[in-house]
């Protein structure tokens, strides 16, 4: 446990120097009028800087992070919890994984699993009938 603190300052370091997100997905971000949230099963510590980086942090109108919720994903209760906060019905879940994708199926939500992330705006645009 002795090197968690050291991997952990390691891996900030590098998701705020080259972020996992690419630049299709920011401008999808920037294209979409409708409410959205963060589902991380990440803390709010590793993801917000993240997401100030990017500038991209305004563009969500909720976080539903790790601290937040009690059961984690595969469990539906983030996804739910995200749902409520944005007052959606039938919200659009984007995922990469499977823990992720099984919440979304258990909360009733639509989803598109995300092969990678640079098909990440690709696969939103299809799945919500954007041409691009």
């Amino acid at each position: 446990m002795e090197e968690y603190p050291r991997k952990d300052r390691a891996y900030r370091v590098r998701m705020l120097e080259t972020p996992p997100v690419y630049e299709e997905t920011v401008a999808l971000l920037a294209e979409i009028r409708l409410p959205m949230a963060v589902v991380t099963s990440n803390g709010r510590e590793e993801i917000e800087p993240i997401l100030n980086a990017l500038s991209i942090h305004n563009r969500f109108s909720a976080f539903v992070f790790r601290e937040d919720v009690t059961r984690h994903k595969p469990d539906p209760a983030p996804y739910i919890r995200a749902a409520q906060l944005l007052n959606a019905i039938n919200p659009l879940v984007v995922e990469d994984s499977e823990a992720g994708c099984l919440a979304a199926l258990a909360a009733g939500f639509e989803w598109v699993k995300i092969q990678h992330p640079r098909s990440m705006a690709t696969s939103v645009r299809k799945k919500l009938g954007l041409s691009k």
